[in-house]
């Protein structure tokens, strides 16, 4: 897991970015060192946890310096929090020696086919980077907004926290970015559902006239409450659903925030492409 500090990429292991003057690899939330083989800093959370992101019956997550479980063969970070167990995402990142002939990754026998895959990924993230440091502020703020408003009690949710807010946004009809927010959902309990629902093609009636000056729809967003089971303890999916994903707005740009975790998930139909703090988010970055 070592990096080269000559190589012309400053995207190193898994794509992050590695700094030269440090020796450091970016992982977002934390810097890994791979001189040392860990983290430099110990795990964290937004909110306050004993053990941020551990599993207490796995013995490797209570280490808050080591890197995905000290197992890098099948696993990946994503963020500098979480270990993604895909083999199959691992494979892309893999380094190949040059000696090494690639028959294994889908009858590439010289690689040529893995690194353009590998380019075109790099490009993919790119252009995701692109658009989300895109995100006008009047975006980030009605955002913010609506994370407020799913903690805040309505008419169906008498105590806030159960039900989902979100919004539209895209360019009206003279290029500027308009943003229109949708009607609440209705009140959920998630010691029954895992997840509420909102339909965010129904514009909430004091923005109907904003929504009518949309000419094409960028992104889309919903914010998944923060709200505990008062039976079971149980709480809201803060990231994507399976059927958030399976039912994309037909946007270029789709995501999560979650309302307890305070992170953004950005994701397409079948995958999370990015988290990023909610702060950071906010803050424009």
């Amino acid at each position: 897991m070592s990096c080269s500090a000559g190589s012309p990429s400053p995207q190193h292991f898994t794509g992050k970015f590695h700094h030269n003057d440090t020796g450091l690899d970016d992982f977002g939330a934390r810097y890994y060192s791979p001189s040392l083989g860990r983290f430099l800093t110990p795990d964290w959370s937004e909110s306050p946890e004993p053990v941020p992101y551990a599993n207490l019956t796995n013995p490797q997550s209570l280490n808050l310096y080591s890197y995905v479980l000290n197992n890098p063969v099948t696993r990946l970070d994503p963020d500098g929090h979480t270990a993604a167990d895909t083999s199959s995402d691992l494979a892309r990142w893999a380094p190949y020696d040059d000696g090494t002939t690639m028959e294994s990754f889908d009858g590439d026998e010289f690689g040529f086919d893995a690194l353009a895959s590998i380019d075109a990924q790099h490009a993919d993230r790119d252009a995701l980077l692109a658009q989300i440091a895109g995100i006008p502020m009047s975006v980030r703020e009605n955002v913010g907004d609506s994370v407020a408003d799913s903690d805040a009690p309505d008419a169906d949710d008498k105590n806030g926290g159960f039900h989902e807010e979100g919004g539209l946004f895209g360019p009206d009809f003279d290029g500027a970015t308009a943003v229109a927010r949708s009607k609440p959902s209705p009140f959920s309990n998630p010691d029954t559902d895992s997840t509420a629902t909102i339909q965010l093609a129904q514009i909430r009636d004091s923005d109907l006239a904003i929504a009518s000056t949309i000419t094409a729809t960028t992104g889309a967003w919903h914010v998944h409450p923060r709200g505990v089971g008062p039976k079971t303890g149980r709480t809201f999916d803060q990231g994507p659903s399976r059927g958030d994903m399976q039912n994309l707005a037909g946007t270029k740009l789709n995501f999560v925030v979650g309302a307890a975790d305070k992170k953004v998930y950005f994701y397409d139909g079948s995958r999370v492409l990015r988290t990023m703090s909610l702060s950071k988010f906010l803050g424009g970055q």
